[in-house]
């Protein structure tokens, strides 16, 4: 029986996608609690880089912590056979809160299945799907702020946005967090913020002009703010999840067998 070709590329093509899904990453953004109205045990994001960096922006998260506070947290993490260690906690402003607690010590299990990861008995699902401007995007020098703002701004597909910031320019705002909701015309690239909570002073899109447009180009977000506290041109990269090494391997195999089948067919 010959096979068609339509349906040798539609086989290629999802098997390709299993190997993608099959080899999770923990690289990206992943949310906690209910971000639309945060309860008693509060909501949050963790976004871990590529590079080993970690951030967490926390909100309204002390009640069943009580000597937590709203903040963030900047560390170095590593995470192997489903083992989460976090190695340092650089900056922390959440008090009791957060994953700055297992600094140092032996690690937690987390595993990752599909679009969630499970973590010392709770869920976290990762950010996905809604417009391109949905996910995590990064700026700054994570690994090396230095005298320069950084951190991470998480938009996610319900039009709520986070922003963790670690200040260190001197120019006024401090470290912490924002939450709020966001509207974005993927056209015009127009944005406007509404912030909820902000305790980073004079920084963060609580000081982003109504006449602001964010501009998504591949893996690069840019915003232009014609006016406020934060006024230029800014550039914020991606963080997004990557497929472990042997995916890669998988993918490249499958196209082989593809390419082969679709030369037989001929």
């Amino acid at each position: 029986m010959k096979l068609s070709t339509t349906f040798l590329l539609t086989a290629c093509l999802s098997l390709i996608t299993t190997a993608t899904v099959s080899a999770q990453s923990l690289v990206g953004a992943w949310t906690y609690g209910n971000t639309a109205s945060p309860d008693s045990s509060g909501t949050g994001v963790l976004v871990f880089l590529d590079n080993g960096i970690y951030f967490q922006a926390e909100s309204d998260n002390t009640n069943d912590a009580p000597g937590g506070s709203t903040g963030i947290e900047r560390g170095t993490y590593t995470w192997a056979s489903n083992v989460l260690t976090i190695l340092t906690t650089d900056t922390d402003t959440n008090g009791d809160n957060g994953l700055g607690d297992l600094a140092g010590g032996a690690g937690q299990g987390l595993v990752v299945t599909g679009n969630n990861f499970t973590f010392d008995g709770e869920s976290f699902p990762r950010v996905t799907g809604g417009d391109d401007i949905v996910g995590a995007w990064s700026f700054g020098n994570p690994q090396n702020p230095g005298s320069e703002n950084t951190g991470v701004l998480v938009f996610l597909p319900n039009n709520v946005y986070f922003q963790a910031e670690e200040v260190n320019d001197g120019d006024g705002g401090s470290t912490g967090m924002e939450r709020g909701t966001y509207t974005w015309d993927s056209v015009s690239g127009a944005t406007s913020f509404s912030t909820t909570v902000d305790n980073n002073g004079d920084v963060g899109m609580s000081t982003i002009d109504s006449g602001a447009t964010f501009t998504v180009s591949g893996s690069t977000l840019t915003v232009t703010n014609p006016d406020g506290p934060s006024t230029g041109t800014f550039a914020l990269n991606s963080v997004s999840a990557v497929p472990e090494p042997s995916t890669y391997a998988v993918i490249a195999g499958v196209l082989v067998l593809g390419i082969a089948a679709l030369r037989r067919r001929k």
